[in-house]
């Protein structure tokens, strides 16, 4: 295997790397391709400094390209650098979530993913990359070595089976840092320099993921009761909210019309599966509405489909991370559409057992993270639980079960606006983050208060 070599002793953070990437690729602030991560920024006393200095590692399975839904990865055969086809890019972010190595950087101006490149007519022409070739201490290398082990691995540094094309020179030591702060106590109250890293998903830039996760189920449950009877509907007021749900999906995409191209990879992407899925359950669900609404076949066709995109939505988001140790987190929009058709096909048994699911992950997610919320997420919580409460209670009272959409929708908005807002996806600022945090010997859900 050929790759980097970093050297985690001889790093003094001078940013020469950067520099010379930036140089050799005429970037333009504030882009840029490799990082300098330091462990212990602020020279704990209790703990060693040292610099990670990181691009990307173009790994030999590499996940962009098997997440990419438009197939705009590539590798270079003879250098083996990951490039992108910038010509099939969509601007869609997700090799952004996948990439556990903050790699791939979206360029807000091009509206596209750029890179690091390897700088590979320099490696094909028998030179290294710019960033090794400049590197004042030696610390950054680029050459031959076997394939990567447990004891290659430096602290900071995320595990992942991608099997990166990197490897670090062991620490010579943990010699703690010379520092003029005295000791202090490791308590969350004195312990206040270390701020959280950027969890790379922030609400205000997934608004129009939020709408159509809340749309999607209640097509899906929409279309569930007009085929069963419970529900009456406009063929074409259904069709204009399914493609408004479509429409509002695809503004997320940095080129909205380029969303052709998002099926390319199917095979291995679950964003593309998302998009085909969705085209299924749209194409099949207007086709019986409008078309043959005597075929109900088609219909029942056109809800599976529906409940398969449910599922897929899901998956797409598997990197998301909210540091409570469950994978299972109760916004899942396919517990959120069992939910909903349960509700309009009146069954209270699957309505109850949905909203106690929910309940349980819910309250198993809050309680691990509690000490680390603020007093606003606190009272987000609170009317989320009274929302699911509500719900059999009323029923209890013989309100009708239809009539408990609107405090359950309210509970379902704030559930959904609480996953994007809190989770985080594994990147190496944030690892060093824990791993500092870890090394105190606190929490890392306790600190982020």
């Amino acid at each position: 295997m050929r790759g980097f070599i970093f050297d985690t002793n001889k790093c003094v953070a001078c940013h020469a790397c950067v520099v010379a990437c930036s140089v050799e690729n005429d970037l333009q602030a504030p882009y840029h391709w490799r990082d300098i991560d330091v462990y212990n920024e602020f020279s704990h006393p209790d703990l060693a400094v040292f610099n990670l200095s990181l691009a990307c590692n173009h790994c030999e399975e590499a996940e962009c390209m098997l997440v990419c839904p438009a197939n705009a990865f590539y590798r270079d055969q003879d250098s083996g650098a990951v490039l992108v086809n910038q010509n099939l890019c969509i601007g869609c972010k997700y090799c952004t979530w996948a990439c556990a190595y903050d790699a791939p950087e979206f360029n807000q101006e091009l509206r596209i993913i750029n890179k690091c490149n390897l700088c590979y007519s320099r490696v094909n022409g028998g030179d290294v990359p710019a960033c090794a070739n400049n590197c004042p201490t030696g610390a950054l290398a680029f050459g031959e070595f076997n394939s990567l082990t447990q004891k290659d691995i430096a602290k900071g540094f995320p595990e992942t089976s991608f099997k990166p094309a990197i490897r670090f020179v062991e620490n010579r030591s943990a010699r703690k840092p010379e520092t003029h702060l005295s000791p202090i106590s490791n308590s969350i109250q004195h312990i206040n320099f270390l701020n959280e890293p950027n969890r790379k998903v922030h609400l205000k830039n997934e608004w129009t993921l939020l709408l159509f996760s809340l749309m999607l189920p209640l097509l899906t449950a929409g279309l569930t009761g007009i085929l069963a009877g419970y529900l009456f509907v406009n063929p074409f007021l259904f069709g204009l909210i399914a493609t408004a749900s479509l429409l509002v999906s695809a503004l997320h995409l940095g080129k909205p019309f380029r969303a052709v191209y998002a099926m390319r990879n199917i095979r291995t992407s679950w964003l593309s599966r998302e998009i085909f899925s969705y085209g299924l359950f749209y194409s099949s669900a207007l086709t019986y509405l409008i078309i043959f609404p005597r075929f109900q076949y088609l219909g029942i066709l056109a809800i599976v489909f529906g409940l398969i995109c449910l599922f897929v939505v899901d998956r797409v988001y598997k990197y998301f991370e909210d540091g409570s140790g469950i994978r299972i987190n109760s916004s899942w929009v396919f517990f959120t559409g069992l939910l909903w058709i349960s509700l309009i096909l009146q069954e209270p048994l699957p309505l109850f057992f949905v909203i106690f699911l929910k309940l349980s992950l819910y309250l198993f997610r809050k309680i691990k993270l509690w000490s680390g919320l603020k007093i606003q997420q606190k009272i987000y919580s609170f009317f989320r639980i009274i929302a699911l409460l509500t719900a059999p209670l009323l029923y209890a009272l013989d309100v009708a079960l239809i009539e408990l959409f609107y405090p359950l929708f309210i509970g379902e908005v704030i559930d959904r606006l609480e996953f994007y807002s809190e989770n985080y996806i594994k990147s190496p600022s944030r690892q060093v983050y824990e791993e500092v945090i870890a090394d105190l010997g606190l929490a890392s859900n306790q600190y982020e208060s």
